[in-house]
């Protein structure tokens, strides 16, 4: 069961949070409590189910990555960890994962880069696909962000 500070820990961290190396030093200040105590709680949360994971989301249109594109992949399963470590190696991009294809949709694995310009989005890819020989692609460009908000969990505790 939950406390006030345990919800006032979840609700803090569901909102924006300025960028700070210490984030829970801050927060364990703001709250009154040690950072062990912080830390403590956390765990326990985890452990219990209330908190799956922390982590940022950045707000990419605030920098100089405008463009997005979402790379549906075919890609045998024999190339998957090959295409895994090369995708890790670009800072620009944020996801990777795979789905079942279907027999509409034959594509199984995707990727989503973020570059300056559309040129760069493509450079990327063919670097991906001249270095794995991955050829079947299909890029979709982002033409409207729809959400970009963060859940209001203090709403709902």
């Amino acid at each position: 069961m939950l406390d006030h500070i345990d919800k006032d820990i979840i609700s803090y961290l569901s909102e924006d949070i300025t960028l700070d190396p210490d984030l829970y030093k801050c927060l364990s200040q703001e709250l009154n409590i040690t950072e062990e105590e912080l830390l403590l709680r956390l765990k326990k949360m985890k452990q219990f189910g209330y908190l799956k994971r922390i982590s940022p989301i950045i707000y990419h249109y605030n920098t100089d990555y405008t463009y997005n594109g979402l790379i549906s992949w075919i890609v045998s399963k024999e190339k998957i960890n090959q295409l895994v470590e090369m995708m890790c190696l670009f800072h620009n991009i944020s996801h990777i994962y795979e789905r079942r294809p279907s027999t509409l949709w034959p594509y199984n694995f995707y990727s989503m880069i973020h570059g300056r310009d559309k040129e760069e989005i493509e450079n990327v890819i063919k670097i991906i696909a001249d270095r794995t020989g991955i050829d079947q692609y299909l890029v979709l460009y982002t033409t409207r962000e729809w959400k970009k908000t963060s859940p209001k969990l203090s709403l709902l505790i």
